[in-house]
């Protein structure tokens, strides 16, 4: 019984730094981060990818951004 009390107090430590890095981004950061959750709402692994590629809120919001204005461009043509 002794372990499953010690594995309840585990503290996940990305969890942490993304709480860190929540604390310390601007407004339109967050606005930019709410908006991506929301284009990759059933497809959260594909932002998580993006996140663990190293990029910031700004690259991927950019990358999303020019992604799909060029596809947009690609169908209207």
């Amino acid at each position: 019984m002794k372990i499953k009390e010690e594995l309840t107090n585990v503290i996940n430590f990305q969890e942490k730094k993304t709480e860190k890095n929540l604390k310390t981004i601007t407004s339109e950061q967050k606005l930019k981060l709410v908006l991506l959750e929301v284009f990759y709402t059933d497809e959260e692994e594909k932002l998580k990818e993006l996140f663990q590629q190293g990029l910031s809120i700004d690259e991927a919001f950019k990358a999303v951004a020019v992604t799909l204005f060029e596809e947009m461009k690609r169908i209207i043509r």
